[in-house]
């Protein structure tokens, strides 16, 4: 009788058990990744339904800001964005898109330019959910703020104190202060990527258009065409996914997402993968 295996059986033993691993391992990966993307939604939910509270105090949605940050592409986001930080220290004002004024409507449809900008801030969900702005321009040191006009100003004096629509923790890893004297104010998701907040209005010019022309959602939040959800959308929230990038070139350079990715894939194919595990929620 043999005593052992042959060399050939124990390379298939070997092999069979490696293929399994390697399963195994895409089995975690996959679930890690799952169960990430879930607690993001649920991190996105308790986002909408503090966005739902502002609109009912306030009676309109929070305003979107002016990042004004360049975008890899030279594309500048929204009509001269880069002349001034999202705020102006000089008077205690905030620089928002304001939906009576041409070039802002312009942009709020996606034609600024001839091009589709992108239409989201990174610094509206913590100026008008947190109230992370100073005293001088929400009217309140620390979390919360006062009475908010519909350009997107507060009353720093008189009326109301509301506290934080959305609980953040000082110093914590959601929420980042990059720079506190441009009122430059972070919520970054687990992954350390700041939460987009997007917002757009509907392209009324010409009356015969298709609901994708018509609705003018950005494109990285989906289709009406293919998603009802999005027919009568105004805003929507989105978080980057496990991979940390977005999956579009507009807003983010190729180094980087071949960086997160970790692929010389075609950046085609890599823009789709980026988009794969992005979580979005939408409201009105």
């Amino acid at each position: 009788m043999r005593a052992g295996f042959t060399i050939v059986e124990l390379g298939v033993s070997i092999l069979v058990i490696a293929i399994l691993i390697g399963l195994l391992l895409v089995g975690l990966n996959r679930l890690s990744s799952t169960a990430q993307s879930g607690a993001e939604r649920a991190n996105l939910i308790s986002m909408k339904v503090a966005v739902e509270s502002f609109k009912t105090d306030f009676g309109f949605l929070p305003p979107l800001v002016k990042d004004g940050l360049q975008y890899p592409t030279g594309a500048i986001v929204g009509p001269g964005s880069m002349a001034t930080p999202p705020v102006n220290e000089s008077d205690g004002t905030i620089n928002t898109y304001d939906a009576t004024i041409s070039e802002d409507v312009d942009f709020l449809r996606g034609n600024a330019g001839g091009e589709e900008f992108e239409r989201f801030s990174i610094y509206s969900l913590p100026y008008y959910l947190v109230g992370a702005l100073g005293e001088a321009y929400d009217g309140r040191d620390g979390p919360g703020f006062r009475e908010l006009r519909r350009d997107g100003t507060f009353r720093t004096t008189g009326g109301r104190l509301f506290e934080p629509k959305f609980e953040v923790t000082q110093g914590s890893d959601g929420f980042v202060e990059v720079d506190v004297e441009e009122g430059r104010f972070e919520l970054r998701d687990r992954n350390g990527v700041a939460y987009r907040y997007y917002r757009w209005i509907p392209d009324e010019s010409i009356s015969s258009q298709t609901v994708t022309e018509f609705r003018n959602v950005p494109s990285l939040i989906g289709d009406p065409a293919e998603n009802v959800e999005l027919r009568d959308a105004e805003y929507a929230i989105m978080a980057a996914g496990p991979n940390r990038v977005f999956g579009e070139r507009e807003t983010e350079t190729e180094q980087q997402i071949r960086a997160e990715l970790g692929s010389t894939a075609d950046i085609d194919e890599l823009e789709r993968v980026g988009r794969e595990d992005n979580v979005v929620e939408v409201g009105r």
